[in-house]
């Protein structure tokens, strides 16, 4: 499908129009043709989305919402087809990486902060909390340890079963990278975050769940 010009359209029946009748009139023009492309869009032309985003770029015009939604439905399906996009192996492959990544880092963030609860919560209220609840908070505390060699060695306890899963080095490797990227002005492709809706219809969200879960297992929750 193309697109026409405003003087075609003219030529075809509209009116003449000078100064502000002709802003009217183009306006009225974009409008028609946008709308053609959605109908065709509709209909089931598969060319109709991208001919109506190159429309839109040609005439720098807001991208309609239907556009905006069949692009990004694309991008996903091909995706999970496994289509690659570029060097990095695709928009799956890139977007895993990310979260690999960063699932990783947060997961010796959790664990070192709550090394540091564990011994406040013990010395603090050690004297009034239940026994079973002290206790617990003992044995979580003898298995985690107080230093971060003891934070790279449980974290892949967390991640096992999921993609994040990686040698005590690896996710200290991945932990520095977030770290560091966090600290600076350039941005890391590795790093950079996709929104988490775009993740969870990419279908990667899954392995958060599952570190999280076992979280809860092997560190029980503090007031729980």
């Amino acid at each position: 499908m193309t697109h026409s010009s405003p003087s075609a359209f003219n030529a075809a029946g509209a009116p003449p129009a000078e100064g502000g009748e002709y802003i009217n009139t183009t306006s009225a023009w974009l409008a028609a043709e946008l709308e053609r492309y959605h109908q065709a869009h509709v209909a089931g032309h598969l060319g109709a989305a991208p001919s109506a985003l190159l429309f839109c770029r040609d005439y720098k015009l807001p991208i309609p919402m239907w556009v905006a939604r069949h692009c990004y439905l694309h991008i996903v399906s091909q995706g999970k087809a496994g289509k690659r996009f570029g060097r990095t192996g695709g928009v799956v492959g890139q977007a895993r990486q990310q979260v690999v990544a960063h699932l990783r880092w947060d997961t010796v963030i959790r664990l070192r902060e709550l090394q540091g609860l564990l011994r406040v919560w013990i010395e603090r209220y050690g004297d009034v909390v239940p026994p079973r609840r002290l206790a617990r908070w003992r044995a979580s505390r003898a298995r985690l340890g107080q230093s971060w060699e003891r934070v790279f060695i449980c974290a892949p306890v967390l991640l096992r079963g999921a993609a994040a899963h990686g040698s005590p080095a690896t996710i200290q490797e991945s932990y520095e990278r977030v770290k560091n990227a966090y600290r600076s002005d350039e941005v890391d492709p590795l790093v950079w975050l996709p929104a988490g809706p775009f993740l969870e219809d990419l279908g990667l969200m899954e392995m958060v769940g599952l570190r999280d879960q076992k979280l809860n297992e092997l560190f029980p929750p503090v007031f729980g």
